[in-house]
């Protein structure tokens, strides 16, 4: 596709948000939102992707595929990487882009590299020093070294901001916090979706459910683990997991190792995942670490009760606002809008291994909360308040002041 023959509009601004894809993922959902929340009389927004051949989430603007996909093969990498680069500067140059949004890491640095005359806007999605790969090394490098050449770097959390100024050396003038923004009117409205036959079997009247890849970072084989204990404190529990990803076959494993076939159910990636979320009872969110997860803020504005494991970044922000953020959870902490439990441990025990400290307390929480009707009741109320100082209205304007 020829990038160059897009028209401009005679409007204020131009507008670049630069990802990977408009495929499954936080980020990739994000870039939608804003996609739609930018696209208005004030300002031309144009979506810039790497790949845009499996599109799962709607945008608004116009979209331009760059047609350059990724690549496991590292030398194949770099030049893709120089290849994203011209294009993109082309483009800004072309159509005079008034300022660039990136996400995600590859994106991030196309961005940076691509400097015109734009206001380039980084946005840091994770808690960075989870991530110990070589290509995780390479990108804290980066961060320490060019990042800091960005006019602004928003996180989606006080603590990843913080963790980019102690730990990475971003001057703090360029640092800022954006919380993700939610569509919760357009959330419920989805929830209205019923059921068919074949999906009301996965329910009973104590399910809980999780969504998100099924990736190391979720922290999915906790919570099966855990739920083996929950089950023999109330059999008729159910567990589903919404998602897919590299794991499924170590999970499905699992759970037939601990005889939970018919109890735990690996549903895959649904369109709605909000029509699952509404009929369940309880959210459970063990991942090891995050940004600012949409996936809890998705299951409050659903009205569910939520546990969260307190990892780095985004849960305690959530669930326990007025907490500090060095104030580690040590115990089951049942907290100003959610249920706050200790951060999981991240290891692969054998199955048969004896639950960890961190999942029998888990399994605990679950276990009470699903007793619990009053309690379900009262942080149903809570979550959904919540995740209402994190609506489109909030969130607009905190970008409006930057770009």
């Amino acid at each position: 596709m020829d990038i160059m023959n897009y028209g401009v509009k005679n409007i204020v601004k131009n507008i670049i948000l630069l990802t990977s894809s408009l495929e499954d993922g936080g980020a990739q959902k994000v870039v939608s939102v804003l996609s739609r929340l930018f696209n208005n009389n004030d300002y031309n927004v144009y979506v810039l992707v790497f790949d845009g051949q499996d599109i799962e989430y709607n945008y608004e603007g116009t979209l331009i595929d760059l047609e350059i996909p990724a690549r496991n093969n590292p030398v194949i990498k770099f030049i893709n990487v120089i290849k994203r680069i011209r294009k993109v500067k082309k483009f800004k140059k072309r159509y005079n882009v008034d300022t660039s949004i990136s996400f995600l890491s590859g994106p991030n640095l196309v961005n940076l590299l691509s400097k015109k005359n734009d206001k380039v806007i980084l946005s840091i999605r994770n808690f960075l020093n989870q991530s110990h790969s070589i290509y995780g090394s390479v990108n804290k490098f980066l961060i320490r070294h060019i990042y800091k050449k960005a006019d602004y770097i928003v996180s989606v959390s006080k603590e990843i901001e913080k963790d980019l100024e102690n730990n990475f050396a971003i001057p703090g003038d360029k640092l800022l916090t954006i919380y993700n923004p939610y569509d919760v009117e357009h959330i419920v409205s989805k929830t209205k979706d019923p059921l068919n036959a074949t999906e009301k079997k996965y329910f009973s009247e104590h399910t809980l459910i999780t969504m998100g890849r099924l990736h190391k970072q979720k922290g999915h084989w906790h919570l099966i683990k855990a739920f083996s204990k929950v089950i023999e404190a109330i059999p008729d529990a159910k567990l589903l997991i919404l998602g897919r990803g590299e794991l499924e076959d170590y999970l499905s494993n699992l759970i037939n190792n601990f005889n939970l076939n018919d109890s735990v159910h690996l549903l895959g990636f649904q369109s709605n995942p909000h029509k699952y979320l509404s009929n369940a009872q309880l959210y459970v969110f063990p991942s090891l670490y995050e940004g600012f997860p949409n996936a809890l803020n998705e299951a409050m504005a659903c009205k569910l009760p939520v546990i969260s494991a307190d990892c780095p970044s985004g849960p305690k922000e959530i669930l326990a606002p007025s907490k500090s953020l060095e104030e580690k959870t040590t115990d089951i902490d049942y907290a100003e809008y959610g249920v706050l439990v200790p951060e999981l441990d991240g290891k692969f025990h054998e199955y048969s291994s004896p639950l960890t400290k961190e999942e029998d307390m888990l399994a605990n929480a679950i276990i009470t909360m699903l007793k619990d009707t009053a309690m379900r009741e009262k942080y149903s109320e809570l979550s959904f308040k919540r995740v209402n100082d994190f609506n489109f209205e909030v969130i607009m304007k905190q970008w409006e002041a930057i770009i």
